[in-house]
This record gives C-alpha cells, sequence and structure tokens, in this order.
C-alpha cells in the first residue's frame, strides 16, 4: 500500500522532527539522554481479517511517552550500541475521536552504523509488555461478536512477544530513501490463546523515499 505523508524537519535546542521521529529530548550528559517521543501505525478494515469479520474495525493507533536512552558507546547515540527503556501511551484516532487504549514498555537494544556507501544501517533489538487495555483492544472477543468458530475471550496484561527490526536509510542531495523490515515474535505472549491470534510470528517491510523542498 502506497500512503503519501508530509515529511517535517525541525531541528530546535530540545524539539526534533527528523528521520527517527518527532520528539522532546533533553541530555544529561554525551551517554545519557531523556526524550518524550512518538509513533503512528495505520491499520486496515475488519473485513480483510477473517478472523475479525463482524467485530468492528480497528483503529490507527498513535502511541506517545518518556524514553530514557543510554550509549554504550562515548559521546554518540548513532554509532554504535545503546540502550532506549521507552514506555507509551497509546491512542486511537477513529469516527469517535481520540481513545486511549493503554501502554507498552518495549526496552530494546540499538545498534547504529554507517555502512555501504553511507548508507545509515540500524538494528533493534527487545521484549515488548502491554497493560490489559491494549491487548483487550486487539485480542479480546465480547460476548456479542462470539461465534460457532471465535469463541468469548477477554485478554489480560502481561508479556507481549519480542521485536527486531533492521533498517536502513541514506540521504541524496535533496532526497531520502529508506526501508525496514521487522519480525514479532509471539512465543509466550499472554494472548496466543485469544481466537484472534493465529500467528506465532509476524513480519512486515516498509519503502520510504522523501523529496526534501
Amino acid at each position: 500500500q502506497f500512503i503519501p505523508i508530509p515529511f517535517i524537519i525541525y531541528n530546535g535546542e530540545h524539539i526534533k522532527i527528523d528521520r527517527d521521529g518527532a520528539r522532546g529530548e533533553y541530555r544529561w550528559s554525551d551517554q545519557l539522554e531523556f526524550n518524550i517521543s512518538a509513533d503512528a501505525a495505520l491499520n486496515g478494515d475488519s473485513s480483510d481479517n477473517p478472523l475479525r469479520q463482524g467485530m468492528p474495525d480497528l483503529n490507527s493507533a498513535f502511541e506517545i511517552g518518556p524514553s530514557v536512552n543510554w550509549a554504550f558507546a562515548p559521546n554518540s547515540f548513532n554509532d554504535g550500541w545503546s540502550l532506549r527503556i521507552p514506555l507509551r501511551s497509546v491512542y486511537t484516532l477513529g469516527s469517535e475521536g481520540f481513545s486511549h487504549q493503554g501502554y507498552v514498555f518495549n526496552p530494546k537494544l540499538t545498534w547504529r552504523k554507517s555502512l555501504f556507501d553511507h548508507w545509515i544501517t540500524s538494528a533493534n533489538f527487545g521484549p515488548i509488555w502491554a497493560s490489559q487495555e491494549y491487548h483487550d483492544y486487539y485480542y479480546s472477543v465480547a460476548a456479542a461478536y462470539a461465534t460457532d468458530t471465535r469463541s468469548e475471550y477477554q485478554a489480560k496484561s502481561g508479556y507481549s512477544g519480542f521485536m527486531t527490526k533492521l533498517s536502513v536509510k541514506r540521504n541524496f542531495g535533496t532526497y531520502w530513501l529508506g526501508a525496514f523490515i521487522r519480525a514479532d515474535l509471539l512465543n509466550g505472549a499472554v494472548f496466543l490463546d485469544s481466537p484472534l491470534a493465529e500467528e506465532k510470528t509476524s513480519a512486515s517491510i516498509g519503502l520510504a523515499a522523501v523529496y526534501l523542498f
């Protein structure tokens, strides 16, 4: 699916908007920083998912929250390993407006390096935990939507899987290109017995091309 999205860059002292997203940033030292970051995810119609047919559509989600980051290498979060500990509050946007959908906690190891003729390569690895409200939105089945093949189910809080993500990006003057591949390993996740959870692994890929005015 191709989605055109305006791309804004702002580089203030504490507020930054760039290829890594929108965030407020404060550094205690060259190796330790605190920031507020955000992310978003688009969701499709329930009719596209056989497991959710007849259920309400999942709305697009927006996450925002604080993160404490520690760079292992001196003086840089963009060259080598770092530990990032974000806690994000999740909201969805639909016809009824904004709704709060719980919290996600995703501590992760991040590795970044400029490789292959100035392609910036990064890798992220880390477990995910989420609140009951978050899991309820995606994996619970209310009695009104139970069928012969989809039993009623109430999700709970806890372990939500392990994510790995590899991405590359590079500037070409007024152009910027990027790509990523992400895999989520769901073995041991607390919602695996939900009738809406069919696979123990999931994968996604994305490509982006930006023209800078």
